[in-house]
């Protein structure tokens, strides 16, 4: 694998969410959570990043009842605005945030609630905005006070956010979700299986139909395994779903736990491919815009890259940070992978322009060999018969 140039770059707080607003702009969500003992405010912090540094643009503090930012999320288009899951310990708890995008500057325009659940573990995981041009909607996971073992998947509109339908109710915490490079499906992750609906959407409701429901191979042999997160392809793997699972806790304390990374065909719903990601379990994936890498984070301290195309390893940091990546992501253009840990830390890798091509060459030398030994052989056998 090739060395790529990274390098760590302290915050001064935890970090647990972050998203890219622009090639050279990144916006982190962290802070000392909701104990106000830590003395570290909560806040979304924008920096604008270079290939040797950053520098802080601006701030958002929270208020002092405001949790630290627990997810953020761009469109892939038109990156105007950002969405922000933030608990909030007064009533009523108004954890789906909107905020405007001007320039540096961030200002809150909207919010609303999803979680009405007293567990104070209970926090907005995913905010997923669609491709759509026509009819763009945001879906977000929800809690309930009455049924903690479900979650509820909120579809509103965007950038209204007014609520389209009813909730759907879903066994056991939704982990992801990820629309289709077109929209036009919706892939939800639980730990246990994923449920792909097809979207319709116009201005006044969207409606959600179950079309498939996949569960990991790793999971049917390995109860104790989970599921982490769905992702369809982009560009030229679009007929493509990317799903992460981590086994089952070993029966000894030293024994490895792997995290999995399977290459689906939506077409007909097959394993195309799997391989080994780590020992230790996935705790964070981002898949560039282009669609040809995967990034991924291990419980290990480690942060890789992976060909969207292959799933061959193209690069692999270890002791990345000092405490598991709790988010990552490409920028736009990806050139850029930042991750980002309660370590107080932000590590960006230098992606060269050049990682996703080298991966095909290597795929074509390692089959042209293959090729040259096959046809060596042949010649071999040939001259053996003659004798």
């Amino acid at each position: 694998m090739p060395r790529v140039p990274h390098k760590s770059h302290s915050v001064g707080f935890p970090i647990y969410s972050l998203a890219f607003i622009s090639p050279s702009r990144v916006v982190l969500g962290g802070g000392g959570g909701s104990s106000s003992k830590t003395g570290v405010k909560n806040k979304l912090a924008v920096y604008d990043i270079s290939s040797d540094d950053i520098t802080p643009a601006s701030t958002y503090e929270l208020d002092s009842a405001d949790d630290c930012p627990m997810s953020l999320s761009v469109p892939l288009t038109n990156k105007h605005h950002l969405v922000a899951g933030i608990n909030t310990s007064t009533p009523p708890n108004t954890n789906l945030r909107l905020f405007n995008i001007d320039g540096d500057k961030l200002s809150l325009e909207s919010k609303t609630q999803t979680i009405y659940s007293d567990d104070v573990e209970a926090y907005q995981r995913i905010a997923e905005i669609s491709p759509s041009p026509t009819h763009p909607i945001v879906v977000v996971d929800g809690k309930r006070k009455e049924k903690q073992e479900s979650s509820f998947l909120h579809t509103l509109s965007f950038p209204q956010l007014k609520q389209l339908n009813e909730p759907l109710q879903i066994q056991g915490d939704i982990l992801s979700a990820n629309f289709s490079a077109d929209g036009a499906l919706l892939a939800v992750a639980t730990s246990k299986q994923v449920t792909v609906y097809a979207v319709e959407s116009d201005e006044k409701k969207t409606v959600l139909k179950e079309v498939q429901s996949i569960s990991e191979p790793l999971i049917r042999k390995n109860p104790g395994g989970s599921l982490r997160y769905a992702k369809f392809g982009r560009g030229s793997h679009t007929s493509k779903l990317y799903t992460i699972t981590n086994s089952a806790p070993p029966a000894k304390k030293r024994g490895a736990r792997p995290g999995f990374l399977t290459a689906w065909d939506t077409n007909s719903w097959t394993v195309i491919r799997s391989v080994r990601l780590a020992d230790k379990p996935v705790t964070a994936c981002d898949l560039s815009e282009d669609g040809q890498l995967i990034a991924f984070a291990s419980a290990d301290l480690s942060v890789g890259i992976v060909s969207a195309k292959t799933l061959a390893p193209l690069v692999r940091i270890l002791s990345a940070h000092s405490f598991p990546v709790t988010c990552l992501s490409f920028d736009p253009t990806a050139t850029v992978l930042a991750s980002g840990s309660p370590d107080n830390s932000m590590r960006l890798v230098q992606v060269p322009p050049d990682l996703a091509a080298g991966d095909s060459a290597r795929a074509f030398v390692q089959a042209l060999v293959i090729a040259i030994l096959i046809g060596l052989l042949a010649v071999l056998l040939q001259l053996y018969q003659r004798k």
